[in-house]
């Protein structure tokens, strides 16, 4: 005891000679500066500790100063104990207060990017509610060590009589230590704060900066795409004037080519006489030379046989040369002539005429070998000229062919041609492309503009709808909807711009999105979803390249009537019936993907390249921005024609089971027709969620750290992300705001969202054990929420389920 004396006293540099007054006067001064240093926020951290020195205070005063003195050394031992205990309870506050700052610059990190990133703001909020329970825990934890701290200290009580002096200047000490290190921390911390200030501050101006630059650069790219539109003009400019060129030389063309064909049939024609005719004289001159070749041949002939003759008579003569033969001759003369003189004392004139006849004849019969050898000739000449005209017909026939290959190119040519202005002309008939959009654009009723009503109380609003929707007086027909459907499909309208109406037929689904739409003054698309739809062409049409024609479906012509002046600020339904008919995640695919954007980010490309005659609601000239006032309402019924849906378009959708109603109620027939405004029903939807902030985090923030979620996890395996907590905040808060109570609206939206029959229930690979578990703790989450009533619908799916499993 004496050597803790001797330590505490070095440490704490206390004189060692300190008289019993002196000793009991410094422990009442060190209590005193004590319990005077304290602030509140330390008492209620240090409770025991000034618990037990308030005691110490009061031991103090009612001892008397010899009890004193005998408790003194013994007191000094513990109350150092005490001061470490202290100390480490102050460590471990401080620690506390670094894991508190650091929790707190995550917090100001989350809040810099809350604008580029709330997904993960939710989550970061979600983690910090995880770490404000742990706080609480922690806390907890705290205060039960702080009281096992008590309960060791008042074993102390008996031995706080005798301290010294020396120990309450210690405790004065660590103290003001303490305090000055307090100080120090928040003045640390005002500074992180202030630079923290001055960080956000220097991000504004980043921020104001790149808006000035987006906005610099916008103007440039505007003023590029002027320049490129001026340019694109002139073009247009110049491919008229070869659009009128082009024409002028079709027409030169197609004369030219009328010209040729005439020509060419001319020439076949004549071509065609002229080798017929000479065709014809060849075979008669064929004929006339064999002909002439025959009685040539049978001249020739008779020749041969006077050839023979002479050459018999030459036989005869012997081999007498001509001279002899003169000589004879002339001796056969002069007998002649004595013979002729004896002759013609005699009657013997017949021989001489006869010879004379015989003279006559060799002599015609040598004019007419001449003759008969000259027309050989000249037959020759004509065969020989004849075969030429052949080869120069021969030839003719060729460059016919080749003219008429020319022809058939020219034609090729001129077909090319034809097509090119086909081209031309269909960018010029390019106005026509949208027919029907165009009308819209051009129609009065389209473009005239009607006062509209604001929405101002959603739960008077919701009355009115009833009301309205159960009378049509134009179809004088009566439409009974329970005012529980009719406050679950105006929430819903808040939550997601997809609707799905459920139910057997003749509940009214189809109804009732058409009659809300006509009781809201609004405007309403029907499009009935065939079997075999795959893409969106099937739900919005295509554009037809041939026909230069865009086929505009109802459901497009209803987007574009949306933004019109005329409804651009009234609600506008497009109705899907029996939209499973087909499968919604495939031909409704770019519109599940594109409602998940950014408003200014929803755009249906319609064209792969810009239509100089577009309507003029389109962007780019070829895109269709979906207009924010519209909401798809798709009716479905659950048979062997139809499609189940997949988890992407129920996690995106709101989905309603519309029962059969039975219910009546006095309809009011004299309301007069009016329209509400969409962007006043946005503003009381957002008033709505503003007002009801506070009851729907409390609510989430029960229902994220209940038991329900965990065995909804670890023995189901179903969780959700952001989004539906998303949705909860403007589903819940709706509901409450028109007349209804968050206990329907959070039953609701877990049955549909979480328990819905594929999800948690109707599936194979759960026990029995799990869906009673998990009806316990719904039962139990009820009342945490502090519902009076049971979750109806959410019961409802859980014993089916359990009756199913049952009777499997």
């Amino acid at each position: 005891m004496a050597k803790g004396n001797k330590k505490s006293k070095s440490k704490n540099n206390v004189v060692k000679d300190v008289t019993p007054s002196e000793s009991i006067g410094g422990l009442k001064a060190g209590l005193s500066a004590v319990k005077n240093a304290m602030s509140p926020s330390d008492k209620d951290a240090s409770g025991p500790i000034a618990d037990e020195l308030r005691k110490a205070q009061a031991y103090l005063d009612a001892a008397g100063e010899e009890v004193r003195k005998q408790a003194e050394s013994s007191l000094q031992e513990s109350l150092q104990n005490l001061a470490g205990l202290l100390k480490t309870e102050i460590s471990k506050a401080e620690e506390e207060k670094r894991s508190f700052q650091s929790r707190s610059n995550k917090l100001l990190q989350s809040e810099e990017s809350v604008t580029a990133k709330r997904e993960e703001l939710d989550g970061v909020k979600k983690s910090l509610e995880k770490d404000r329970k742990q706080i609480v825990t922690e806390k907890k934890e705290l205060a039960t060590n702080q009281a096992d701290i008590a309960d060791q200290r008042r074993d102390l009580e008996d031995r706080l009589l005798d301290a010294e002096a020396g120990f309450s200047e210690k405790n004065s000490e660590l103290l003001e230590k303490y305090t000055a290190f307090k100080e120090s921390e928040s003045q640390r911390l005002e500074d992180q704060k202030r630079q923290l200030l001055a960080d956000i501050e220097a991000l504004k101006a980043e921020k104001i900066d790149v808006k000035a630059s987006v906005e610099s650069e916008s103007a440039s790219i505007l003023e590029a795409l002027r320049i490129k539109k001026d340019d694109l003009d002139t073009r247009e400019d110049d491919l008229t004037g070869q659009l009128d060129n082009l024409g002028r030389q079709q027409r030169r063309l197609s004369k030219q080519q009328s010209s040729l064909e005439d020509s060419r049939i001319e020439m076949q024609e004549e071509i065609r006489s002229d080798f017929l005719r000479d065709l014809e004289r060849a075979k008669a001159s064929e004929v006339s030379l064999q002909a002439q070749i025959a009685q040539y041949a049978d001249d020739e002939q008779a020749y041969k046989k006077q050839l023979m003759d002479f050459s018999t008579l030459k036989s005869q003569l012997g081999d007498e040369g001509p001279s002899g033969l003169l000589s004879r001759l002339k001796s056969l003369q002069e007998r002649n002539d004595g013979l002729l003189q004896e002759l013609s004392l005699k009657p013997s004139a017949d021989l001489e005429e006869r010879c004379k006849t015989l003279r006559d004849e060799n002599q015609e019969l040598q004019s007419q070998l001449d003759s008969r050898i000259s027309e050989v000739s000249r037959m020759k000449s004509q065969v020989s000229q004849s075969r030429v005209a052949v080869i120069e017909r021969e030839t003719l026939a060729k460059e016919k062919l080749v003219l008429e290959k020319s022809n058939e190119l020219l034609g090729g040519r001129i077909e090319s041609l034809r097509d090119e202005v086909d081209d031309l002309l269909s960018k010029q008939q390019s106005k026509t492309a949208f027919p029907a959009l165009l009308d819209m654009d051009n129609s009065e009723n389209h473009n005239a503009t009607a006062s509209t009503e604001s929405v101002t109380n959603l739960e008077i609003f919701a009355g009115e709808m009833q009301q309205r929707i159960a009378w049509d007086p134009k179809a004088e027909k009566e439409l009974f909807f329970r005012i529980e459907d009719i406050r679950l499909f105006i929430a819903g309208l808040s939550m997601s711009r997809l609707h799905v109406l459920q139910g057997i037929s003749g509940t009214g689904k189809t109804s009732l999105a058409q009659a809300f739409a006509r009781a809201v003054g609004g405007g309403c698309e029907t499009v009935s979803v065939q079997a075999g739809w795959r893409d969106k062409d099937d739900l919005i049409g295509h554009y037809n390249s041939f026909e230069k024609q865009f086929y505009e479906r109802p459901c497009l012509q209803g987007l574009y009537e949306a933004q019109t002046p005329f409804y651009k600020d009234r609600p506008y339904i497009v109705l899907l019936d029996e939209m499973n008919l087909s499968r919604p995640e495939q031909y409704f695919a770019e519109f599940l993907s594109a409602l998940e954007l950014d408003h200014r980010k929803q755009l249906l490309a319609l064209m792969t390249s810009s239509h100089s005659g577009s309507p003029r609601g389109f962007q780019e000239g070829r895109k269709l921005q979906i207009p924010s006032n519209v909401w798809f309402v798709g009716t479905a019924n659950h048979d062997e024609t139809t499609f189940e849906f997949a988890d992407k378009t129920y996690d995106r959708a709101h989905v309603m089971e519309l029962p059969r109603n039975e219910e009546r109620f006095t309809v009011n027939k004299s309301l007069a027709n009016t329209s509400y405004s969409f962007s006043s029903l946005e503003a009381a939807f957002e008033n709505a969620q503003n007002k009801y902030k506070s009851d729907v985090d409390e609510i989430l923030l029960v229902l994220n750290t209940s038991g329900f979620v965990e065995t909804l996890s670890d023995k189901i395996g179903v969780s959700w992300g952001n989004r539906l907590e998303r949705q909860a905040r403007r589903f819940v808060s709706t509901m409450m705001a028109s007349g209804g109570t968050a206990e329907a609206a959070m039953d609701h939206l877990l049955a549909t969202k979480v328990l819905r029959h594929g999800k948690a229930t109707g599936r194979y690979d759960t026990e029995r054990e799990d869906i009673e578990a998990l009806q316990s703790d719904l039962q139990s989450l009820w009342g945490d929420f502090g519902f009076a009533g049971e979750a109806e619908a959410c019961n409802k799916l859980l014993s089916d389920e359990l009756r199913r499993k049952s009777s499997h």
